[in-house]
């Protein structure tokens, strides 16, 4: 089932992706209670990559779970590890819920130490060598609810532009991560990240519906 909505996913099939998930979970996850709406929440979504699935357990009478390991395939890969859970309903199977799991890695990765305040982001470090991998550890140590969103930058941009809530064409979502007031993030883990001009944003727009990002939460990085 898992791997079902994967081949849906990449084959921009979003319609029959949204049916093998309950309404609560695209309401929980996009905040959008019409199925048919839900769909063009995926359009221009990265493909999956998947690197493992495994782990499949039944938690209970109708609750099914597994594992998924996979990238999604960006100007840098975002590696995600989740538990899929499934719930049995009228007959069959439908996504309910996601849990983060911790990334393992091999070999060489750059740790970075994240606070998001309101309304700015401190990052322990800001530049980075092309093919690095970094795991962001993102903490909100504010009062209000923070998102970390990573774009990669056409060269040449406008920062001030960028404060002014002027995204310029050509930019890339490379991933993402989030935290309540007073919480951690889960990791983002960014794998072989391609040299350029990087941002993290906030748009969240607690309080006042004032995006955090026209309030100053952006910050700059280079891989070079």
């Amino acid at each position: 089932m898992a791997q079902n909505i994967v081949n849906c996913m990449n084959a921009s099939q979003y319609s029959d992706a949204v049916s093998q998930a309950t309404p609560a979970f695209i309401q929980a996850e996009f905040g959008l209670s019409d199925p048919e709406a839900a769909q063009y929440a995926f359009t221009d979504f990265p493909p999956f990559v998947v690197e493992s699935i495994g782990n499949a357990q039944q938690l209970e009478p109708g609750r099914f779970s597994v594992e998924l390991r996979y990238r999604r395939e960006v100007g840098a890969h975002m590696l995600v590890h989740e538990r899929w859970i499934f719930t049995e309903v009228d007959g069959r199977l439908l996504l309910s819920d996601l849990e983060p799991l911790p990334v393992t890695l091999e070999g060489d990765y750059t740790e970075v130490d994240v606070h998001m305040t309101d309304f700015a982001f401190e990052l322990s470090q800001t530049s980075f060598a092309p093919g690095s991998t970094v795991v962001f550890h993102a903490a909100n140590v504010g009062d209000y609810p923070h998102e970390f969103v990573v774009f990669r930058l056409p060269e040449g941009t406008d920062m001030e532009a960028v404060r002014q809530g002027e995204l310029p064409d050509g930019l890339q979502f490379i991933g993402v991560t989030s935290a309540s007031a007073g919480e951690v993030a889960t990791d983002l883990v960014l794998v072989d990240l391609d040299a350029g001009h990087y941002a993290v944003i906030c748009f969240i727009g607690e309080p006042e519906g004032i995006p955090h990002l026209a309030r100053g939460m952006v910050r700059e990085f280079r891989v070079e």
